[in-house]
């Protein structure tokens, strides 16, 4: 019997040792093939790229997972602590794994009846991190021990916390603290108090099941729980855990980074650099992005864009209420209102309209808990849209015209709400017409600020690179530097008078008879001038002595790149161009000839903090003549001071540039420059049709222009456009292109290249009726295209 029994022992040990060995052999073979993190250097996570403007500021970033790394000795202690206490009461402890925890967590899940606590440590938390496989199988589970207990061989408690809170998940895209702290609450983890500390340690259990944006509530339970366990385990006081409980926290609502300040900007970077880098380097490796882009310009470009299209939109007419709501729906509408909204003044908002008096000639709107008040004078462009009927011959003369009661509309606030006060509001609606602005320092070629579209949420095309729309009359500086290049001059006379066909044109006749806007004709003009008040005819006939094929040649040398339509339509604009193409090409006017290519980005470094790529200034290249080039600036500066630009005027600053307004006003352009910053302005529709009867490129593109160079100008020292060697400036009888003497009526000053200018005085040769016709005729021009 005895020796039965120790047979039997014999084999139940030799089985156990077997087993031993199995188990020891897998973990063996397990261990060989996990990951290998033996310090803190090894950590090198998924990281958000940064994208900077000039002076600093954030602009946007790239990230597949949005986590900002942050050193453990910039944590603070009760950020630890709070996640200590909720996560691994016995993290300092423990050796990787803790059974009484598991036990523990198991017991206060089932007495719940739902799960309230994790059984794992944060040393597994972090082994599971980097194992990064999320399969639930018996295999998964031993790689985790086995790693959890290697890294607390290899790592320090320290080590091991700053890889967990850099890891963590936290809700609403934020990995880690970092990244948490500036989801939640705007700000660095560096800065974070108790209550909000406390609030994201409860979050890594179910971060949306606890979010305090999703769950508040829930949120809140969770928080009271972590502050229980912190004084459970002699972190904090009864007292402090109180106090952080009863603190009131303001949470954000996280927008996209890349949608606020630059969107099309910071677009166009992220396509450049992954064709450069690769998508893993751009949106994995945390580069440092440095722009050159100005960050106050750009948000006066925004500004300026959006103003310009909202006035623009409003001149067509108002489109209507979004929908009419019944008395409940208005009451949970303003009730959710209340809920989300934070109200300011100057932004927009929807409001349900309350009461409409023709009377007292007001409407009364209501929105969250506020009520508004709009005059009859902040609704009174909301006719009836009408696209050929100009938009002052048919005003609103009273609301009920336009809205009724219970109407959901768009309104802006003109002040901020305070109780007992009906705010001033102003009706709005979200404009359908769209544009675009690009601006850059031709010195340099950096890129100052770029606006693509209206609202990049709605639509990602870039009007601004990437939009070919017919130019019209800003074209015409292509031409007439064309003219320059073969010898004509600003006092060269062409006369304002009905085409005649030549041979071979007969077809086009038949098809097409150009004039000019206003439907006149000004007899013998002189270029300059021509220019200036963007006569088509004579612009026609400048193409057709210059002959196609040599325009378009002039054109591609300054920078067209697409398609022209080579026919004698390409005098008025008739090539879809874009805007980057347009400004670049004036550029080289504006820079003495130069040309600089276009500079984004003026460093990148990697998340070591290597240099990838730094600008650094090239040689530019000559395209034209710097005396040919001031010649052609001393004509677009005629536009401003009394041509289609001359609403400019009052800047009271050194400008070119020259507008632009195709077919039955589909689009409005204006490419102008001072002595240092050159700006580009579109406006128009996606799909070509008309915006409105008059909206040339002076009413519709000008007052986007004026408005951000109003502002970017304020920074630059004033100055005049230099004037090389070899180029004079004289007064130059407007009708006969001879030089002005004192008897002429109507002069303009008119540079030239040294020896291209009119030699002879002007002779008197007009009947004193033929000067007074003449004279009315000047005065009756009309100065817009």
């Amino acid at each position: 019997m005895s020796t039965t029994l120790s047979n039997i022992l014999k084999v139940f040990s030799g089985l156990l040792l077997l087993a031993f060995l199995g188990v020891i052999g897998a973990m063996m073979y397990i261990s060989a093939s996990l990951p290998k993190l033996v310090s803190p250097d090894h950590y090198r996570p998924l990281v958000v790229s940064d994208v900077y403007a000039q002076g600093g500021e954030k602009i946007g970033e790239f990230y597949e997972l949005r986590r900002k790394l942050i050193p453990f000795e910039e944590v603070p202690k009760v950020v630890v602590n709070s996640f200590v206490a909720a996560e691994d009461a016995q993290f300092f402890s423990h050796k990787g794994i803790d059974l009484q925890g598991i036990i523990r967590a198991a017991i206060k899940n089932f007495q719940a009846g739902r799960f309230v606590q994790g059984g794992s440590t944060i040393t597994q938390q972090v082994a599971k991190s980097i194992l990064l496989t999320p399969e639930r199988k018996l295999s998964r589970k031993i790689r985790e021990l086995v790693l959890a207990m290697r890294l607390e061989k290899n790592l320090s408690k320290k080590d091991i916390l700053y890889v967990y809170l850099n890891e963590i998940y936290l809700g609403h895209g934020a990995y880690g603290i970092e990244a948490a702290a500036q989801n939640y609450f705007g700000k660095r983890a560096a800065e974070l108090n108790l209550a909000e500390a406390s609030m994201l340690a409860g979050l890594p259990q179910a971060p949306s099941r606890y979010s305090p944006l999703l769950n508040p509530k829930a949120a809140k339970e969770r928080q009271i729980y972590v502050l229980k366990q912190m004084v459970d385990n002699g972190y904090i006081s009864k007292r402090e855990a109180l106090e952080a409980r009863d603190t009131v926290l303001k949470f954000l609502k996280r927008d996209d980074y890349n949608l606020r300040y630059a969107p099309y900007f910071v677009e166009y970077l992220r396509q450049v650099l992954i064709d450069k880098y690769g998508y893993d380097k751009v949106m994995k490796e945390g580069l440092q992005i440095y722009t050159t882009l100005n960050f106050k310009l750009q948000k006066t470009a925004n500004f300026a864009t959006e103003k310009g299209l909202r006035e623009l939109d409003k001149r067509q007419g108002y489109r209507g209420s979004l929908k009419n709501l019944d008395k409940k729906q208005t009451e949970d509408f303003l009730q959710d209102q209340q809920e989300k909204e934070i109200f300011e003044e100057g932004k927009v908002y929807q409001a349900i309209v309350s009461q409409v008096n023709d009377a007292q000639r007001k409407t009364v709107v209501r929105f969250g808990e506020w009520e508004g008040e709009m005059p009859l004078e902040e609704m009174r462009w909301a006719r009836k849209p009408d696209k050929d009927k100009y938009y002052v011959e048919d005003l609103v003369k009273k609301p009920s015209a336009v809205l009724s009661p219970g109407d959901l509309i768009l309104i802006r606030l003109l002040q901020k709400p305070e109780k007992g006060v009906r705010v001033h509001v102003m009706l709005e609606q979200d404009p359908v017409v769209q544009g675009a602005l690009l601006s850059f320092d031709f010195h340099t070629g950096f890129v100052k600020s770029m606006v693509g579209g209206l609202d990049f949420s709605k639509s990602e095309f870039n009007r601004a690179l990437q939009g070919r729309r017919q130019v019209g009359s800003t074209f015409k500086p292509i031409i007439y530097g064309t003219a320059l290049e073969k010898g004509y001059t600003g006092a060269s006379v062409i006369i304002d008078a009905p085409i005649i066909y030549r041979e071979g044109e007969e077809e086009i006749e038949e098809k097409w008879k150009p004039k000019n806007f206003g439907e006149k004709f000004y007899g013998d003009t002189i270029l300059a001038n021509a220019l200036a008040f963007s006569r088509n005819v004579v612009t026609i006939k400048l193409v057709q002595e210059l002959k196609i094929p040599t325009v378009a040649e002039y054109a591609q040398k300054l920078g067209i790149e697409s398609p022209l339509i080579e026919d004698l339509s390409m005098a008025l604009g008739s090539s879809s161009i874009t805007l980057l193409e347009m400004c670049r090409s004036f550029s080289i006017f504006a820079n003495e000839g130069k040309k600089s290519e276009l500079v984004f980005i003026q460093k990148i470094l990697d998340r070591d903090g290597n240099i990838l790529e730094e600008y650094k200034p090239q040689e530019q290249k000559p395209i034209l003549p710097p005396q040919q080039a001031y010649v052609m600036t001393h004509l677009l500066k005629g536009v401003v001071n009394y041509g289609t630009g001359k609403d400019l005027q009052d800047m009271n600053w050194p400008l070119a540039g020259k507008t632009g307004t195709t077919n039955d006003f589909a689009d409005a352009w204006f490419v102008g420059y001072s002595p240092d910053l050159l700006t580009g302005v579109w406006v128009g529709f996606d799909e070509r049709r008309k915006m409105g009867e008059h909206e040339t490129g002076s009413r519709a593109a000008i007052p986007t222009w004026k408005l951000y160079m109003t502002e970017a100008l304020k920074d630059i020292p004033k100055k005049d456009f230099p004037v090389p060697d070899g180029v004079v400036i004289f007064n130059i009888d407007a009708k006969t292109g001879k030089r002005a003497t004192a008897r002429s009526k109507f002069q303009t000053p008119v540079a030239f290249i040294e020896g291209t200018e009119p030699q002879e005085e002007k002779t008197p040769r007009l009947k004193r009726k033929e000067k007074e016709k003449e004279n009315d005729q000047f005065f009756k021009e009309d100065l817009e295209e």
